[in-house]
């Protein structure tokens, strides 16, 4: 559907279609076939009751692990806990005032933080399993960006460090195959359409 037409329907209907989606995505996944083999994935864990309609971009099952946002703190914090130093691996860190994030080649680039002055950026982390991947969330619960593959850190420790940049923190438990994971993460935390990103950012300067 064209973006603009999109808009023209009412926000609640907007926000029902999607969480709805949503649901039927993780609770009834759809079969798929490989070669000649039909397989039916199984449903997320957790029941439909479970699932929170009013959560995230377009609602959002229960986290195996949540920790809300609080205060910046001051100390250092990094993920996995010794990657930086060992020059090995992807990794994050929070050195009291930034959040960076590092790759394999040795890139570091600046993780923008939501704020007063910069409410489009990361509000929240959230870890996936079983594919083991860091997704970067604006307020709103739509995605931002992905942390490089093989980041080899553990929910605990990737706790900590949302908790050090005053970051929400949450893991969710998505399906084993990847072809319905990639449909589940997907609708549960999609990107904006960049003509709706324009849009908003016009109506945030009035």
């Amino acid at each position: 559907m064209d973006p603009l037409l999109w808009l023209l329907w009412p926000a609640p209907i907007r926000r029902a279609v999607r969480a709805a989606r949503t649901a039927e995505a993780l609770y009834r996944p759809k079969p798929f076939r490989r070669r000649y083999v039909r397989f039916v994935p199984d449903p997320v864990p957790g029941g439909i009751a479970d699932f929170d309609a009013d959560l995230g971009a377009s609602g959002r099952p229960r986290p195996t692990l949540h920790k809300p946002a609080g205060a910046r703190s001051a100390g250092k914090c990094t993920a996995p806990s010794r990657a930086r130093q060992r020059h090995k691996g992807p990794y994050l860190h929070w050195d009291g005032e930034t959040l960076v994030a590092g790759d394999a080649r040795g890139r570091v680039r600046v993780v923008p933080l939501a704020d007063d002055d910069h409410p489009d950026g990361v509000a929240e982390l959230v870890w996936l399993t079983p594919q083991d991947r860091l997704l970067h969330l604006d307020r709103d619960g739509y995605l931002l960006a992905r942390s490089p593959l093989g980041l080899h850190a553990q929910p605990g420790n990737l706790a900590q460090l949302a908790a050090a940049a005053g970051l929400t923190f949450n893991v969710y438990a998505l399906s084993h195959w990847a072809e319905t994971r990639t449909e589940q993460a997907a609708l549960l935390f999609p990107r904006r359409w960049p003509r709706l990103r324009r849009l908003r950012k016009r109506l945030v300067r009035r």
